[in-house]
């Protein structure tokens, strides 16, 4: 497995999606070649300037390692997934044997047409097409780990939405794990603030 240096962090290559190009709305994904120092990666964009809103860079890798880790747990059967992205946190859960379900829920469906049938040939995943700050888990649904990557950036709005999330989800969490994108420089820079 190729492994790309990235501060104290060694960053699996392997956990780069195979999402092909393509656009839907206003929503691309695009393959981004070498750069220097960077190696090949795939980005989601979203227009009409189209902000890079995701990518299986290195560099952005590194945000997922804890939730990527987490979904390789044995113990880990039934995982929810707010916002989709490129699918990296899915593409995780679903390399587990173990994981019974991975429902993603996703605001845009231009992501979800676009992303979404990588993962729908595997019948363990589900996209739901919905705002992941309010949408409502089925009475009596349980998730052993719930993964949330819905902000493009790090703000104490942010950390106020992760923790309200985080709140919410609680009483839906079996293994009690809970994980934010970028959730460690969140709290460090804007704990005090959110």
């Amino acid at each position: 497995m190729t492994r790309a240096f990235r501060g104290e962090a060694l960053i699996p290559l392997s956990l780069q999606v195979k999402v092909p190009e393509g656009q839907d709305g206003y929503y691309r994904i695009q393959r981004i070649p070498r750069i220097p120092s960077i190696p090949p990666h795939t980005a989601l964009f979203r227009g009409p300037v189209y902000e890079c809103i995701a990518s299986d860079s290195p560099g952005d890798l590194a945000a997922y390692i804890e939730a990527t880790d987490r979904m390789r747990q044995p113990e880990v059967g039934s995982v929810l997934i707010l916002g989709l992205g490129l699918g990296i946190v899915v593409q995780a859960a679903l390399m587990n044997p173990d994981v019974r379900e991975v429902v993603a829920v996703e605001q845009a469906p231009e992501v979800v047409r676009l992303v979404g049938p990588v993962y729908s040939s595997d019948p363990r995943f589900r996209a739901i097409v919905a705002d992941a700050l309010l949408w409502e888990p089925p009475t009596g649904g349980c998730f052993d780990a719930i993964w949330a990557d819905i902000w493009c950036q790090v703000s104490p709005q942010m950390l106020r939405e992760a923790r309200a999330l985080k709140a919410r989800y609680e009483a839906h969490l079996h293994q009690h794990w809970f994980g934010f994108w970028n959730e460690g420089p969140a709290e460090l820079i804007f704990g005090r603030e959110a």
